[in-house]
């Protein structure tokens, strides 16, 4: 090979690795917006109020680039940013190639700056805002916001009053007419409640909705649920109701009662039911001076005997027992807009289940949880596995811990998102479910925290709204929208496929 030649193949050479070195740029055009593509084809962009008292403007978003999204989600109203909407997912929610997922903003009546009593056709514009934080690209390429306008409809301030006429009779299994029915009628929002006359006839007025619900209910038949599509209403409806067969008589006897000044806010028992773990906490508070006096009481079941006591020296709304009753664990919550005691640092506190004496006691704080480096340190989900050797401590954030129950040391730590209030074991310790806020349920191996499969359920559960059948096929989901709208879900466990899920109108509390 001649000299000419040597050095042209060692240019390319060196051409070759400078090339292989060099960080590879992204193209202009590479940005979030482009990767995550949003679909309002399902989007309802128009309201009535107030028969849809509290609206979900919800749509979907899918990955279709190639990098793997940790998607971060805000948004306001641009006339009235002072009132925000609650929104779904919260916290940031893991997004692979080809995945999809729904974002929802709900907000209620009112909310959004108008009068709510005058009769009007208003306008309010959501600036939605994403982020990706999982560095896949600098700023400002790697955050991207939408304007989308929705348009509310105020109606008649009273249902009773509004302009639509449902009207029909109440009959029974054979057709005859059924006095006296109980009637609860409306939408997602208001509702009406009332009953059918002494000849089953009855007439509703209602406020103008594009869906209503009639719930029928009379003493020694079935309820029976009727939806009514508002855009096609039918000069009358017969609601007929089946006559209960077998007595559904239950009867209780008080055995003994303890008046505190402080509500509970969980239970738990152990696995015989003779013991049950009561924890103080509350939502709302009209003194938080005695958040102080909170405590955790034991009972027995059989006499409703006190056991013990415990101060826990702050509100908790997480508490558990093991099955066998050896230990009792609970954490506290102090958030960061309460002002609490001076100094006071969340813990996880461990308890002996025979006399509520501490064994061990963990302050949330990033040295002792090292994942949790940002957001607030408290916890509102524990929950022992079977055997007692373990104890699952979500801290409010990213992370969710498993610790060993004998002196608190962790075994591992996952990463879920965000906020978890209900965890589940299977019955032989080999998995755990973790629902969290940023929309996902995950599967883990507690051996070693592995994810088995993770699904996409909207929201976190409602405090016991999350249950496993008895033969661990299904998982339940049950979420509820602040007050009014409870949605279910029902997943399959082994594939974390979803199999079906349904809304659930609200009901006036009947006193």
């Amino acid at each position: 090979m001649g000299k000419g030649s040597s050095l042209l193949l060692a240019l390319m050479l060196c051409a070759f690795m400078a090339s292989s070195l060099t960080p590879i740029t992204a193209s202009a055009n590479s940005c979030l917006e482009n990767d995550l593509s949003l679909d309002f084809s399902q989007t309802q962009f128009s309201f009535i109020d107030p028969m849809e008292s509290w609206f979900i403007f919800k749509f979907q978003a899918t990955n279709i680039g190639n990098k793997v999204l940790k998607v971060h989600f805000n948004q306001y109203c641009i006339e009235y940013p002072q009132s925000p909407a609650v929104q779904a997912p919260q916290g940031d929610v893991l997004l692979a190639p080809s995945e999809s997922m729904w974002f929802k903003i709900v907000f209620q009546s009112g909310q959004l700056g108008y009068n709510p009593n005058v009769p009007q056709i208003i306008s309010r514009t959501f600036c939605i805002q994403f982020f990706d934080n999982n560095n896949n690209w600098d700023s400002p390429n790697n955050t991207f916001s939408v304007n989308k306008t929705i348009q509310i409809k105020v109606v008649n301030a009273f249902p009773s009053q509004g302009g639509v006429t449902i009207q029909g009779v109440t009959v029974d299994e054979e057709g005859r007419p059924l006095p006296n029915v109980q009637l609860d009628a409306g939408a997602f929002g208001a509702k009406l409640p009332t009953a059918s006359d002494a000849n089953g006839q009855f007439t509703l007025k209602l406020g103008e909705s594009p869906v209503y619900f009639l719930i029928a209910q009379k003493e020694g038949y079935y309820a029976r649920t009727f939806e009514i599509n508002g855009n096609n209403i039918q000069p009358s409806y017969t609601i007929a109701l089946m006559r209960k067969t077998g007595s559904s008589t239950v009867t209780a006897t008080l055995m003994k009662n303890h008046i505190g000044n402080i509500g509970f806010w969980r239970c738990a028992a152990t696995a015989d039911e003779t013991k049950l773990l009561l924890v103080n906490g509350m939502e709302n508070w009209e003194d938080e001076s005695i958040k102080t006096q909170a405590r955790l009481y034991l009972l027995d079941t059989g006499t409703g005997n006190i056991l013990w006591t415990h101060n826990m020296g702050w509100e908790s709304w997480s508490a558990d027992i093991t099955e066998d009753g050896k230990y009792v664990a609970f954490g506290t919550k102090l958030e960061g807009f309460q002002t609490g005691p001076a100094g006071f640092v969340n813990y996880i506190r461990l308890l002996n289940g025979t006399d509520g004496t501490t064994i061990w006691q963990k302050y949330i704080t990033s040295q002792n949880f090292p994942n949790s480096t940002e957001g607030e340190f408290y916890t509102r989900a524990i929950k022992f596995t079977h055997n007692g050797e373990c104890l699952l401590v979500p801290v409010h954030g990213a992370y969710a811990y498993l610790l060993n129950s004998e002196d608190g040391s962790i075994r591992w730590s996952v990463w879920v998102g965000s906020e978890v209030r209900e965890v589940i074991f299977s019955k032989d310790d080999q998995y755990v479910y973790i629902p969290s806020s940023s929309g996902f349920l995950y599967k883990f191996r507690v051996v070693d925290g592995s994810l088995v499969w993770r699904q996409w359920i909207g929201c976190w559960p409602y405090v016991n709204g999350f249950d496993i059948s008895s033969n661990e096929a299904y998982l339940f989901h049950l979420r509820i929208c602040q007050s009014n709208q409870n949605i279910r879900r029902h997943c399959k466990v082994y594939y974390g496929s979803a199999q079906w899920f349904c809304y659930m109108p609200f009901l006036p509390r009947r006193h």
